[in-house]
Order: C-alpha cells, then sequence, then structure tokens
C-alpha cells in the first residue's frame, strides 16, 4: 500500500471565522446593491408599463441592473448572508440555501439574456455574471464547511435522544 504524503493531511484549511467573513462580505454587497437600487432614479415609477416586472435596461448602477423585484431579492439575500454570518451553522445554511437560489436565479437570467423574451426581473449580463460568480462563492464556502467537520462515527445500536445507546441499560 503506498504511504500518503504526510503534508498533504496537514495542508491549511480555511477556518469557520474565514468561512464567516467570507459570507459577511456577501450580505454586504448584494445589501449594499439591493438599497442603492431603491435609489435609482424612475426606479419605483411603476405604473402599468413601468419596471416592475418588466426589463427597463437603462435602470442600472454602476453596470448592475435594478429592478423592484432584483432589489428586493438583494436585500433579503443581503439581511439573509449579514444574519447567517454570525454563526457556523448559520454561513453552513446560507452557503447551500443561497448555492441553490443563486443557481436558479442565474439560469434564470441566462435563459432570458438569450432568449430575449418574459423578463420579470430586469437582468443584464453583469448582473447574470455576478449572480454566477456568488453562486460559485456560495458553492466553494458550502464545500469547505463540510470539508473541515469531523465524521460521525458510525455505532452499532440506535442512540435515542439523551445520546445512549437504545439497547444499554
Amino acid at each position: 500500500m503506498p504511504e500518503r504524503d504526510a503534508s498533504a493531511s496537514r495542508r491549511p484549511r480555511p477556518g469557520p471565522g474565514a468561512l464567516r467573513l467570507v459570507v459577511l462580505v456577501v450580505g454586504v454587497v448584494y445589501l449594499v446593491l439591493g438599497v442603492l437600487g431603491i435609489f435609482v432614479p424612475g426606479n419605483f415609477g411603476s405604473t402599468g408599463s413601468g419596471p416592475f416586472t418588466s426589463h427597463q435596461p437603462q435602470y442600472t448602477l454602476w453596470i448592475f441592473s435594478v429592478g423592484p423585484l432584483l432589489n428586493v431579492m438583494r436585500i433579503l439575500i443581503g439581511v439573509l448572508g449579514l444574519l447567517a454570518s454570525r454563526s457556523n451553522s448559520g454561513t453552513a445554511i446560507f452557503s447551500f440555501a443561497g448555492t441553490i437560489w443563486l443557481a436558479g436565479v442565474s439560469a434564470y437570467s441566462i435563459l432570458v439574456l438569450t432568449l430575449g423574451t418574459g423578463d420579470r426581473l430586469n437582468v443584464n449580463w453583469a448582473t447574470a455574471i455576478l449572480h454566477l460568480a456568488t453562486m460559485v462563492v456560495t458553492a466553494a464556502v458550502a464545500a469547505l464547511g463540510m470539508r473541515g467537520r469531523p465524521r460521525r462515527e458510525k455505532s452499532a445500536g440506535r442512540s435515542d435522544l439523551r445520546g445512549r445507546r437504545a439497547n444499554s441499560p
């Protein structure tokens, strides 16, 4: 049997504090984009033909598109990211849920931008790339967070709610 390189098992892994910092940064970025997106002139001038659920490319914040639904989504992700960064379990939950949510939003964005119809979020390519990049970051946080966790040992007997084996006295 070939021997494992001892240094391979001692490679530094990002600690929970680093992963929490990444989630905090994601939360801050999305919260800032969402809140500032509200103040883009004309963004909330929604009437029957307004930007609430239609594609209005003139509404942008720097290079990212803004719209009421997109702003609400960004504010929600931002607040959840800030709250999740307070604990390791919150970071894990946010990273898994964020990966799934952003994968869906990214797929939606790419489909809308390539087909050119039915845009309800008012997305552009910069926004689609932001969502894809954030999805990759949250997936990496989820993977790295799981890598550092110790595995549970398999026990012969079942355990009850107090952690004792069911077949012990």
